[in-house]
Formats: C-alpha cells, sequence, structure tokens
C-alpha cells in the first residue's frame, strides 16, 4: 500500500545558477536578470536556491540602463518569499555569492559562520526552510 499525499505534503526545491544576471561576454553581453525573474517565479518552489548571485556590481550596474536598484536575490524573490544571500566572493567592481529564496518567512534569523562554506550555508538554510513549511 502506497501513502496518498496531498499537495500540500511536498516540498518543491529547485535550484538555479543564474550567471550573474548576464549572459555573452564583452559588448555583445545582455542583461537577463528580468527574464530570470519570471522563471523563477514559474518554478513555483517552495524553496530556490541561486548560485553566482550579484549583490552589486558597480560596473555592470553602469553599463546597463535596466541594472536593478536592489541586490538580485531581493529583484528575483516573488511575492511572499523570503530572499537570503552570503557573499563567497569579493571582486573589484562588487561582490557574488549564494542565495536562496523560501516561502518560510523566518530564514533571515538562521544563524551562519563566516567559516561556513556556501553549500554548507545551502544545506542549513534547506533543513530550516523544510521545517518552516
Amino acid at each position: 500500500m502506497t501513502p496518498s499525499h496531498t499537495a500540500s505534503d511536498i516540498l518543491r526545491i529547485a535550484t538555479y545558477n543564474i550567471h550573474k544576471g548576464v549572459q555573452g561576454l564583452g559588448p555583445a553581453r545582455r542583461l537577463e536578470i528580468h527574464n530570470l525573474g519570471l522563471a523563477v517565479e514559474q518554478l513555483d518552489a517552495d524553496i530556490v536556491c541561486l548560485q553566482e548571485v550579484r549583490k552589486l556590481h558597480r560596473r555592470e550596474a553602469a553599463y546597463f540602463q535596466r541594472w536593478p536598484d536592489v541586490p538580485q536575490a531581493e529583484y528575483l524573490a516573488p511575492d511572499g518569499y523570503e530572499a537570503v544571500y552570503r557573499t563567497n566572493a569579493f571582486t573589484k567592481h562588487g561582490e557574488h555569492g549564494n542565495a536562496l529564496l523560501s516561502r518560510c518567512t523566518s530564514m533571515r534569523t538562521f544563524p551562519t559562520t563566516a567559516s561556513s562554506s556556501a553549500a554548507c550555508c545551502m544545506w542549513k538554510w534547506m533543513r530550516m526552510a523544510a521545517a518552516c513549511m
């Protein structure tokens, strides 16, 4: 006998490498962050793990007229989601790292340490988010 599950029993988790919201190289590069926002919303996941997320990048913000005014994790979070971001690389023009978008609203209070790896932090965040569901 197999247990029956309802849609509310299922935790949907998605992962997405957004490649810093930009596609291509050099003068042919194009801003994709707006399309990515639509894609993340269509995933309809309870938890979305994002890789290569920019908190800020001064050069790209100056180059692209439609660069978001907020960090990419916040920009990509659909209504009703909490965005949590952690930096794992600093560059000359800004920083980037990983983010977690969750329907759980208590994610910001989840502790992390500077020595935690990005993968370890993601695992801790996912466990915390799953406990909130």
